[in-house]
């Protein structure tokens, strides 16, 4: 897929999966080459997202369906997904790679989502470009320091322009590149299970 833009060509990327009665919004960087050649979210068999939201969900449909299915799968589970950049320029699939990035209209998703209690940042890259894109716009001001989600699995407060307060949270990375501190399903387990479940309300 091509965006033309100002005489460049940048990739784009996928429509959001969501409805109105969402509470949990993940949102990712931009999808992988694998995941715009197949038109679906996630699409690289060695990602660990499919496999960690049917393991923290216990919904082992969100594995055994077809991957397009997937998303849709999810969202009859609450948890909406988009991406915090519409297009960019990237050779390959890494968000280093990222140049010229187009942010998506991530507060116009969130305002038409009444139910949203928590945003799950998939990854250091989706962090950062939603503290630097995304939150002014969310909150209709600068933000302060500690409004930007730093810490993986720590929910940061913020206080929407509309008045809601939705909780921001830094997850670690599905990408199946093993970091120091999260080198396996069961390491990343521990983190998004309790972020998932506690903004979907689950005991």
């Amino acid at each position: 897929m091509v965006f033309f833009c100002l005489g460049v060509d940048l990739l784009r990327g996928l429509e959001p999966a969501w409805d109105a009665g969402c509470r949990v919004l993940v949102l990712g960087s931009f999808p992988s080459a694998a995941s715009l050649a197949a038109g679906a979210y996630y699409g690289n068999a060695r990602n660990h997202f499919w496999p960690l939201m049917a393991r923290s969900l216990g919904a082992p449909e969100l594995v055994e369906a077809t991957l397009g299915e997937r998303a849709g799968l999810l969202r009859g589970r609450g948890v909406a997904l988009w991406d915090v950049w519409l297009a960019c320029e990237r050779e390959g699939s890494l968000d280093s790679a990222i140049r010229d990035g187009v942010p998506n209209d991530v507060s116009g998703l969130v305002a038409r989502m009444p139910a949203l209690r928590a945003i799950l940042l998939n990854g250091g890259g989706a962090a950062e470009a939603f503290a630097s894109r995304v939150v002014p716009e969310l909150l209709g001001r600068k933000p302060r320091p500690e409004e930007a989600p730093r810490h993986i699995g720590a929910p940061v407060r913020l206080s929407l322009a509309d008045g809601r307060v939705v909780a921001a949270i830094r997850m670690p990375s599905t990408s199946p590149v093993p970091s120091a501190r999260f080198r396996t399903l069961e390491d990343r387990h521990a983190v998004w299970a309790p972020a998932l479940r506690g903004a979907l309300g689950f005991r």
